[in-house]
């Protein structure tokens, strides 16, 4: 899926979301790349794009919903089992700047309130 071009004002947004349900459990969207039977399956990709020449790149959030009378969601980054080989590594880097100081790491544990 592929938005048209704006010449003079901003972007189309593209939205994919579930369904949403009164008494159940909301609809799952699940993104999956592509089996290979003999190598490698598929990359999944989700980045922001390039910014122009006076513009900062787009910023990405991964990010649980807020939930009224239960638990929040939960984010899990993880890699896969491998049988017969090394597992995969989960890598985190900050990019670099060309005038004042590099970006920040930061971990924050939740409070109970």
């Amino acid at each position: 899926m592929r938005l048209g071009i704006s010449e003079s004002g901003v972007g189309a947004d593209a939205i994919l979301q579930g369904g949403d349900a009164t008494d159940e459990t909301g609809g799952d969207i699940r993104i999956v790349s592509g089996y290979s039977r003999k190598t490698t399956s598929g990359l999944v990709i989700i980045e922001t794009a390039n910014s122009g020449s006076n513009g900062a790149s787009g910023y990405l959030l991964l990010q649980s919903g807020t939930a009224e009378g239960g638990d929040s969601g939960w984010i899990n980054v993880s890699t896969g089992r491998a049988s017969g080989g090394t597992a995969g590594s989960i890598s985190m880097s900050v990019g670099e700047g060309d005038s004042g100081t590099g970006g920040d790491i930061s971990f924050t544990a939740g409070a109970s309130l």
